[in-house]
């Protein structure tokens, strides 16, 4: 997982370079500590004038953001398959459903336990 989100750190780690991880640990840390003062800014702008049309702008760009956060959450978390990096091969299976023949995509007939039967 850490390869497919951040590829520079996993290449650090298998190079076993402590230099290259440490010098990256604190960007990323540094860029988050950035990013958390620049929300706690716009929070006190928002604070301070609530009805300004800049607080408003900022108050509706905050939530759209988290907004798509929490939907890319949501994305991983129910189909994690769409995030893989790599090409994904799709099994599918010969079954019988009510005296038909079908061929399915083996992840169905997992969720379908006992409605899929094998054609053997």
């Amino acid at each position: 997982m850490i390869k497919q989100n951040n590829p520079p750190l996993a290449d650090a780690i298998e190079a076993n370079d402590l230099d290259t991880f440490s010098e990256l640990i604190l960007v990323q840390e540094n860029a988050k500590r950035g990013e958390q003062e620049e929300r706690m800014r716009r929070a006190r702008l928002l604070a301070s004038d609530p009805y300004s049309l800049e607080a408003q702008r900022a108050l509706e760009e905050e939530i759209r953001k988290e907004n798509v956060e929490q939907l890319r959450q949501e994305a991983m978390e129910h189909m994690p398959e769409s995030f893989a990096g790599a090409s994904i091969i799709m099994l599918y299976v010969d079954v019988v459903v009510n005296g038909h023949k079908l061929k399915v995509s083996a992840a169905a007939c997992e969720q379908r336990n006992n409605s899929c039967s094998s054609t053997r």
